[in-house]
């Protein structure tokens, strides 16, 4: 059985105190991936910096799934199936999570502005939850994340930070030495938006899910 129909079989039987444990576990793994990164750039090991911001991003999306499916109407089997088995749908998903977070933006501004001060007992838990995102949400952090192209060409530039390989239609070799300044500070950026907006969301659960949570992080320690 291929490693896509186990984890879809898997995740059928699966239920959202489970899910609630693994989003907490790959935005912790998000984050060290993340402060990998910054190391390894601060070291100029530039390649390796670049393929790990990327698997920062990798495993915010899956946070962001296992959040979604914690906290909404039920377990989502064929989003988590994408999220642990197929790379390139991990950076469509991240593609689309940045998008609708930059056009939520002006929404989620305006009702943080109205709404300053939110109870744990909210009156309208989507304003009030869109609310609090709003409050650390940045337009120009989430539009650089705006280019399909990069997305599309994600998983290859994570490949290039690893390994030497031949690029055949250019007749030349690819390295980690090849990765530039600019190729990994773009990537910087896309990884801190993403992440952060992700971990923004554990902010936002109210009452007894958001102890649920809680009690899910003290199990991750």
């Amino acid at each position: 059985m291929s490693r896509a129909k186990k984890a879809k079989e898997f995740f059928k039987g699966c239920n959202q105190e489970f899910c609630r444990e693994g989003a907490v576990l790959a935005r912790d793994n998000a984050r060290t991936h993340f402060n990998a990164a910054e190391m390894l750039k601060s070291g100029d090991y530039l390649g390796l910096a670049l393929s790990h911001y990327i698997l920062s991003i990798e495993e915010s999306i899956k946070s962001h799934v296992l959040i979604t499916s914690a906290i909404g109407a039920g377990v989502d089997p064929e989003r988590l199936c994408e999220a642990f088995s197929d790379h390139r749908a991990k950076h469509l998903s991240a593609a689309s999570f940045t998008l609708s977070s930059a056009l939520l933006v002006p929404i989620a501004k305006k009702l943080a502005e109205r709404n300053p001060e939110i109870s744990d007992s909210p009156v309208n838990p989507s304003s009030d939850a869109l609310a609090i995102w709003g409050r650390g949400i940045d337009l120009e952090e989430m539009i650089v994340g705006l280019d399909l192209d990069w997305w599309q060409q994600a998983n290859i530039n994570k490949e290039v930070g690893f390994y030497v390989d031949v690029d055949y239609a250019r007749q030349s070799w690819k390295s980690p030495k090849s990765v530039s300044d600019a190729d990994v500070e773009k990537a910087h950026k896309i990884a801190e938006a993403v992440l952060s907006r992700v971990e923004l969301l554990f902010s936002v659960p109210f009452g007894d899910l958001r102890n649920a949570f809680k009690d899910a992080e003290s199990k991750s320690n």
